[in-house]
């Protein structure tokens, strides 16, 4: 062998791999997020400072063991009092603890649900708020929710509608702003635990069968030195016996880091620390981050009307362009220009429209399309007029419609929803390549598999009225798992399109990490314009990369992970 062919084979081997790629660039976005977060903070107060160090003693020479979703429900419902670690601006973990709510607390058991953001002597006036009595900007005006706490209402809402349609009553545990020594961490950590012992007091006669609870808390005050303390002694003291409880950590970055370097941050659901603290995991460390510099930047998300998707209102263009260079990195590709891109969420519907009426490429049918999609707040990609539209800012969408932008300036196809069978496997393809690009900024980002599909079916088929989005909806769900063919292109076979793109993508990033796929091998079947038009390219494509993704083993349904 030459020493020239020597030399190249060294070098290849010491290459680093798409997956230590990958981790590089997350590492970046990480490192760049924690600068920008900690100028816009300023410095923390000493006191803070010191309980953030008590804090982290939490996680340092821990025995880690890893748990699956129904252990650390076994674990919610052995405890007395669960403590689930709450970082205030971001939606992901309120959005974890309602799961966690949901699977644990079951009909006819006694349970309640504590929350911090609530100073206990407006208890009375969220009594009437749970009881519908009060509206929702009733009861933030009465309680002056924005000077007492300022984090987004709209992360809690959920959490708060499922204990009112459930019966479960919700405890107000701050230590409230007239009493001295507010500002102080350890005593709202006594105050919010003589509240939750006062639960288990029934009329000086001992704790109620069977009474559990499950508290929404600061991350800080989670940490086995602090709350958890606090709880033992004072429930020692007034119920003769210590309240048994658990901490429920979330999406620790020093965990989420040691996982990566094993390549087991995907696969894994939970880590014990002790018999009496955890750590789940729902998304990466830099996705709470980034929620706390919008955050201190002033930008609030919507109200919440009822779905559970992260929701953010930033400069739209400059988050798909941010993106766009993160995914082209890892990609090894130029990024896209956005001189000729306009990116619009809900405020700039009305244009959005306005330009499908206005468009000479679109057709009728197309020009319909574009309505259902607004009506239904689904994100699209215009690319005759350069408009990526986010509908309400999910901030999966900025990445999604990065890289479908990146593959339509490569590929140069510019109809919006072309008609044909090809054009199917193209939006596919589209689908899948938007969805995998937004993997590379959240791994953790989930999407419905076979069996989700099946479920939200058997619940559409048992209502005896549906709505034409949910007709459309039931349609393509059956044709995402195959049972019919939706010929005609519209709604329907526009959303069965992004059911089966985002299941292909989720298996293409999976095989990629596992390195059974390089970065190599898989973004020219995306990127590369298409030759012989008409000749059933995009299908070519798709069938070739369905029998690389093969291999993958098939996730759990997202309802069975965190």
């Amino acid at each position: 062998m030459s020493r020239a062919r020597s030399s190249e084979d060294a070098g290849s081997r010491h290459a680093p791999s798409d997956r230590e790629r990958l981790l590089r660039l997350q590492a970046r976005i990480h490192r760049q997020l924690k600068q920008k977060t900690e100028l816009a903070l300023g410095r923390t107060p000493v006191a803070i400072a010191r309980y953030e160090e008590e804090f982290r003693r939490d996680f340092r020479g821990a025995a880690l063991g890893p748990l699956d979703k129904d252990s650390v429900i076994e674990r919610l419902r052995a405890a007395d009092v669960s403590l689930i670690a709450d970082f205030h601006a971001d939606p992901q973990s309120c959005r974890t603890a309602l799961r966690l709510v949901r699977d644990a607390i079951r009909p006819s058991e006694d349970w309640w649900i504590g929350i911090e953001m609530i100073p206990s002597d407006q208890q009375a006036a969220l009594d009437r708020f749970q009881s519908g009595k009060l509206s929702r900007d009733e009861f933030l005006d009465l309680i002056r929710y924005e000077e007492s706490w300022g984090f987004p209402f709209s992360n809690y809402e959920p959490l708060l509608h499922w204990a009112r349609n459930r019966g479960v009553p919700v405890l107000a545990l701050n230590r409230p702003d007239a009493l001295p020594g507010k500002a102080d961490l350890h005593e709202r950590d006594r105050w919010a635990a003589g509240l939750l012992t006062d639960l288990f007091l029934d009329a000086g006669h001992g704790a109620p069968r069977g009474r559990r609870a499950i508290v929404l808390y600061g991350e800080l005050h989670v940490a086995r030195c602090h709350l958890p303390a606090r709880l033992h002694e004072v429930s020692r003291r007034a119920l003769g016996r210590a309240l048994r409880s658990l901490s429920v950590h979330q999406n620790n970055e020093r965990l989420w880091w040691r996982l990566a370097r094993q390549g087991l941050e995907q696969s894994t659901q939970a880590l014990e620390l002790r018999r009496d603290a955890l750590c789940v995991f729902s998304s990466p460390p830099w996705v709470r981050l980034e929620s706390l510099l919008r955050w201190t930047e002033g930008e609030t998300a919507p109200s919440w009307k009822g779905d559970d998707d992260e929701s953010f209102s930033p400069d739209a263009l400059s988050s798909i362009s941010q993106d766009a260079q993160a995914i082209s990195e890892f990609l090894k590709v130029t990024p896209p220009g956005l001189d000729n891109l306009t990116a619009l969420t809900l405020d700039g519907a009305e244009q959005v429209l306005e330009a499908a009426r206005a468009s000479d490429v679109l057709d009728s049918r197309e020009r319909q399309l574009v309505r259902k999609l607004v009506d239904a707040n689904e994100r699209f990609y215009f690319p005759a007029g350069g408009l990526a539209y986010l509908g309400t800012s999910a901030r999966s969408a900025s990445s999604e419609l990065a890289a479908i932008h990146l593959m339509r300036t490569r590929t140069r196809e510019a109809r919006f929803c072309p008609p044909g069978r090809d054009a199917y496997h193209q939006l596919v393809l589209e689908n899948a390549f938007g969805f995998l690009g937004s993997l590379c900024l959240n791994p953790r980002r989930k999407c419905d598999l076979a069996e989700d599909h099946e479920r939200r079916l058997a619940e559409l088929s048992a209502r005896s009225r549906l709505s034409a989005f949910e007709r459309a909806e039931l349609r393509a769900r059956r044709g995402a798992l195959g049972k019919t063919s939706i010929p005609a292109p519209g709604l329907a076979r526009w959303l069965e399109t992004a059911y089966v793109g985002r299941m292909l993508g989720k298996r293409l990033h999976q095989a990629l990490l596992q390195e059974q796929l390089r970065v190599e091998d898989v973004s020219p079947l995306f990127l590369e314009p298409v030759p012989g038009k008409g000749a059933g390219a995009w299908g070519k494509r798709h069938r070739q990369l369905e029998r690389m993704a093969r291999s993958v083993p098939a996730e759990a349904s997202k309802t069975e992970v965190l």
